[in-house]
């Protein structure tokens, strides 16, 4: 300890602060310690604090006044009258951070008063976002139950509408496809009739055709034998003749035969048209309430197709007279060849006397 009394300290600090050495903060830091006994540290402090004193001052401390302090030759400043003084100090410091404390708590409850503003206001905020989310629920609610009773609506919608469909494909279209049906069936027989028809006058002018070209070789035979003078006009005569006559009843014979199958072909059309109408009518029957417009199209137009008649294509024209003449060039050119390969002579005409 640097005295050997509390009294001594009390005193000590006392004119240190008077004579200005030190202020009321570190005399309210001191007192402290001092009540508690902790003389080290108000050592050390106090050592801290002379270290600011000049030579003289530290010397008259040193050697005079502590030594009068210890002797009790300085009076007038007793023990209790020390701390009383110290202690009005301590009040007083104690009254000043009351103050700020006092301050402080004001400044705290206008702050807590805002909070609580605040906090109102977040729950005033809370009940109308949850007000907001019950009505929002509720019209969500209200929007599943529209929606569902808006796809039952079209369900229902949509089954009357097949039903409706259902009911004008039933009245219509069995009597539009018997109509149709019957007028193919008409048609059909219609070119049956006259393939056969063209059939018979074929076959007829094929046969005159065989019977002429028999009867031109007879007479054509019997003509040369007979006759004692070969004129080439006569043969000539006789030859084209025969040509002339089987040509047209050949052309003849091609023309009704080329008839008679474009009619067949007309007749198998209508089969085939009537078998598609038939499929169309079996298919409406069966999915015709949910068959759309372009299925129903799709289903029917394969029996009005627009194809190429038979009628219309270009048919195969017998053998013109140049043809043939080109043909029997060639038959006499291959003869004299396969002759001369023989090693034989080519035929020859007998000069006319």
């Amino acid at each position: 300890m640097k005295f050997s009394s509390k009294r001594v300290y009390f005193e000590y600090i006392d004119f240190l602060m008077r004579v200005g050495y030190i202020n009321e903060d570190v005399v309210l830091q001191l007192m402290p310690l001092i009540s508690n006994d902790k003389m080290d540290e108000v050592d050390h402090l106090l050592e801290d604090i002379e270290q600011g004193f000049h030579s003289r001052q530290k010397d008259y401390l040193n050697n005079t006044f502590i030594k009068d302090l210890e002797t009790g030759d300085i009076g007038g400043v007793e023990e209790g009258h020390g701390q009383s003084y110290l202690y009005e100090l301590l009040i007083k410091q104690h009254g000043k951070e009351v103050s700020e404390l006092n301050h402080v708590i004001e400044s705290q409850n206008v702050r807590l008063a805002k909070k609580r503003m605040d906090i109102q206001q977040l729950t005033d905020r809370t009940q109308l976002l949850e007000k907001a989310a019950l009505r929002y629920k509720t019209l969500q609610e209200s929007s599943e139950t529209l929606v569902i009773e808006n796809e039952e609506l079209r369900k229902e919608n949509k089954e009357l509408k097949e039903l409706s469909q259902q009911k004008r494909i039933d009245g219509k279209i069995p009597g539009y496809v018997k109509e149709v049906s019957a007028k193919l069936d008409l048609d059909d027989k219609s070119f049956a009739k006259l393939a056969n028809k063209w059939s018979v006058a074929g076959f007829t002018a094929a046969s005159a055709a065989v019977f002429a070209a028999f009867y031109t070789f007879a007479e054509g035979t019997v003509l040369l034998a007979n006759a004692k003078v070969y004129d080439e006009i006569a043969l000539l005569y006789v030859f084209f003749r025969g040509v002339l006559g089987v040509g047209l009843l050949s052309w003849l014979a091609n023309v009704c035969f080329s008839t008679s199958r474009n009619y067949t072909h007309e007749s198998i059309r209508r089969k085939d048209r009537q078998h598609a109408l038939n499929f169309g009518r079996l298919y409406l029957q069966i999915y015709g309430a949910s068959a759309q417009k372009e299925e129903m199209l799709n289903v029917f137009k394969d029996w009005n197709m627009a194809g190429d008649s038979s009628f219309s294509k270009e048919g195969v024209a017998p053998p013109s007279m140049m043809e043939m003449i080109d043909g029997l060039s060639k038959m006499k050119a291959g003869l004299v060849n396969k002759a001369k390969a023989g090693g034989g002579t080519p035929p020859t005409v007998p000069p006319v006397p």
